[in-house]
């Protein structure tokens, strides 16, 4: 049988979406008077406020919903916040706070019309309100619309040029449109007063232009001012984590008392970088559950889950993110994975490309995420064998990739992903070079040194690639992809005792994993040890029962021993599309075959040499078909 060496894994790297994209959260909800609030605070709305026509019952219940909201709000409930904030804002309509605090929620929950109409309805009420005007500018800009963000900044900033909190919120709204004219606000905003904030932000847009020694002095400037502010000590943790040092950057948000929501969102997403998928799945699970209706919680949670090889467990909380926003990108893209994961291709391209499709015109994760897209349908294609597809989504994400404009942080990652561009275009030596440079930016990231070992094998490197493989383990030890590498690395070479060493190693750091056992069937096949290779490839199907390879790897063994009940117990299992697998309709023409059935088996044979024109076995069955039917 072929070796089922896995492919290079360009796959997504799924960031936290509500807790890497609001970390720079524009500061416009809080009172002008208070510059160092949290990036992330809502608005505070007081019981009694001016002008709202309610009796004093009704203010006791309006100032309930709404502190609710800002509870929810703190929790991460996003959904639950617009509720309570819409509640609050219909039943005090002439308080403007009201429906500002609507549109903020509204935002957190990816329901952007929702929060256009909430600062459009508060800023009818008060038109100049600086709170109003910056929150609904970051709305624009959440969803593209940059002319109208900046358009609201300028009223802004010229209604309060020497007020350093409306320069602030201007200066950190253009971090990722314009860096430099960030700067020249956010300089201002600190010459008129000084904050650890300000520093933090100036510190981001010197990383956007690439100039990391001022952004590492704003920074060292941030953690002097309040050496223990926990959005300075995140600040310095996401420092460490750009630069690939992430035991340092666990260790900085370790050490942050009382961590709320973002900072443990960003501490899972650092497991993530880590390679500690089991750790990020625990925090991630844990803050999903806690923070009901979080539409980004629930999405990495199962994210997390999958990397883990944990689609059941993924499951409920894809579900729920489904009842949240059924056409989510991220839910499509997740979805995807798992149908990949399970070879069902035609459904994983399916996903991916609604995934593309519901795809914001500014992406949260950045624009290296549609790119990651295309890879994955791209890697797709080649594994139904359609290469004139497979060319045009490598184009197509070579064409993004030349466009792209990513900060000096995600400079590695862009490497990788060019790397991946150019490899599969045949670019080997440009691929190399890319992703030596990106290794020398970040030399732990596991997954450039993962696609850096997989490129030497490609060009005949081996003894390097798994130098390289063994470096990852050095940083994570139970890497599935490293072991499962020096595993196919190990047969390739004629070692089936190291390999069968490294698969094992697997097995015993992914119990719940089908692929090594899947691993150690094919090499206890190839080595005539049937077995031992029925019993894992019995394991795997306890661990995945619908995936076809391994239905097709324990008849295949049961064939190669001759024991054709267990052939037909197999095949048995086979059901729906898995019967549609040329693997397994390779198997079950063999099977006919040494049963006599030739007729029934050069029907299958023909379909087999249609999806799989090179494969030997199959070719081989049809021709003693044809020739026992007399069809020479």
């Amino acid at each position: 049988m072929k070796s089922r060496f896995p492919l290079a894994s360009f796959c997504i790297v799924v960031l936290i979406g509500y807790s890497l994209a609001q970390t720079y959260e524009v500061n416009g909800q809080g009172s002008t008077s208070a510059p160092k609030a949290s990036a992330n605070q809502a608005p505070q709305v007081q019981s009694n406020q001016s002008g709202s026509e309610i009796g004093w019952g009704s203010s006791i219940e309006v100032a309930r919903q709404a502190r609710a909201a800002q509870d929810a709000l703190k929790r991460g409930e996003y959904a639950a916040a617009v509720s309570f904030a819409e509640r609050a804002a219909k039943a005090a309509p002439q308080n403007p706070e009201l429906w500002f605090l609507l549109g903020y929620a509204a935002r957190l929950d990816g329901r952007y019309q929702a929060s256009v109409d909430g600062y459009n309805h508060g800023l009818k009420l008060q038109p100049n309100s600086v709170r109003g005007m910056a929150g609904l500018a970051q709305t624009y800009a959440r969803m593209g619309r940059d002319a109208d963000a900046e358009e609201l900044l300028k009223r802004v900033v010229d209604a309060n040029p020497k007020d350093a909190n409306s320069l602030q919120l201007a200066g950190e709204l253009l971090l990722n449109s314009d860096p430099t004219r960030a700067i020249e606000l956010l300089k201002r905003a600190e010459s008129v007063q000084p904050s650890a904030h300000t520093d933090l932000l100036i510190a981001h847009a010197y990383e956007h232009l690439g100039q990391t020694d001022e952004s590492s002095r704003y920074l060292a400037r941030a953690r002097n001012r309040e050496p223990r502010n926990p959005e300075v000590l995140r600040a310095v943790a996401g420092q460490y984590r750009d630069q690939g040092q992430y035991d340092q950057a666990i260790s900085a948000l370790q050490a942050i008392p009382g961590k709320n929501i973002d900072v443990q969102g960003d501490l899972a997403y650092t497991y993530q970088l880590a390679g500690k998928q089991q750790e990020a799945a625990n925090l991630y699970t844990r803050l999903a559950k806690s923070a009901k209706g979080n539409l980004g919680l629930n999405l990495s949670a199962a994210q997390a889950l999958v990397a883990l090889g944990q689609t059941d467990a993924a499951g409920a909380f894809l579900e729920e993110a489904r009842r949240i926003d059924r056409n989510n990108y991220r839910l499509h893209a997740i979805a995807g994975s798992i149908a990949e994961s399970e070879n069902r291709f035609e459904d994983a391209s399916a996903e991916y490309n609604l995934a593309l499709s519901n795809l914001p015109q500014r992406v949260p994760e950045g624009p290296l995420y549609p790119i990651e897209l295309r890879l994955n349908l791209y890697e797709l294609d080649l594994r139904q064998d359609d290469e004139t597809a497979a060319r045009q989504q490598l184009n197509s994400a070579f064409a993004l990739i030349n466009q792209a404009n990513v900060p000096a942080s995600s400079r590695p990652e862009m490497l990788r992903l060019r790397a991946a561009i150019e490899a599969g275009l045949g670019n080997t030596d440009a691929a190399n070079k890319d992703l030596q440079e990106a290794l020398s930016l970040a030399p732990s990231n596991v997954n450039s040194l993962l696609n850096y070992g997989s490129l030497q094998w490609k060009i005949g490197q081996k003894d390097g690639a798994q130098e390289t493989f063994l470096k990852v383990l050095e940083l994570d030890a139970r890497n599935r992809t490293a072991l499962s590498s020096l595993g196919y690395l190990a047969r390739d070479k004629g070692d089936a005792k190291l390999a069968e060493t490294y698969f094992t190693r697997a097995v015993n750091a992914h119990p719940k994993d089908f692929t090594p056992y899947l691993a150690l069937g094919d090499l206890y096949t190839a080595e005539r040890n049937f077995h031992a290779a029925e019993t894992n490839y019995e394991n795997a199907f306890q661990h995945m029962p619908t995936n076809p390879l391994i239905v097709a790897g324990g008849a295949n063994a049961a064939l190669e021993s001759h024991n054709f009940d267990l052939t037909k117990r197999w095949l048995d299992r086979a059901t729906g599309k898995m019967n549609d697998s040329p693997q397994v309709s390779r198997e079950r023409e063999r099977y006919l075959t040494l049963k006599g059935e030739y007729a029934e088996a050069a029907k299958l044979g023909y379909a087999v040499l249609e999806k799989l024109p090179h494969d030997r076995e199959g070719v081989v069955y049809l021709a003693y078909d044809l020739f026992y039917l007399g069809r020479y």
